[in-house]
């Protein structure tokens, strides 16, 4: 607790924790915006890329949730949409980062799922 009359140096402040809060209220969304393999691999993981990239914010180390928006929650009342659907179809982590755009690993996909162009991915907080 800071008692009246202190002020905290800039120091005390836990920047990574301020980060991490930040990511969680304001998480980066992207797109999926093609589907490739990588060649230049012995394993020849799955790769995908994203509409987002180290001007945006994305980190190295990131790691996301992809998701595919499937219907709109309506009110057949007044015909208004309240909310979207979405099934979480894998997640990837940052494989190659680029200024607009990121190549993305695969790192699990879930039962039943594939991977389509304009699937939403998430950023998540480990």
């Amino acid at each position: 607790m800071i008692k009246p009359g202190f002020i905290r140096a800039p120091y005390d402040i836990d920047y990574y924790q301020a980060a991490n809060t930040l990511l969680e209220q304001f998480p980066i969304i992207a797109n999926v915006i093609s589907l490739t393999r990588n060649d230049r691999s012995d394993i020849r993981e799955n790769v995908i890329v994203i509409n987002k990239g180290k001007n945006q914010g994305i980190l190295p180390q990131m790691k996301f949730k992809m998701y595919r928006v499937e219907n709109p929650i309506r009110d057949f009342h007044n015909f208004k949409v309240l909310g979207l659907q979405r099934t979480q179809v894998a997640e990837v982590s940052v494989f190659e980062l680029k200024d607009e755009h990121t190549a993305c690993k695969v790192d699990k996909v879930e039962s039943g799922c594939f991977i389509q162009i304009n699937d939403s991915v998430e950023s998540i907080i480990e």
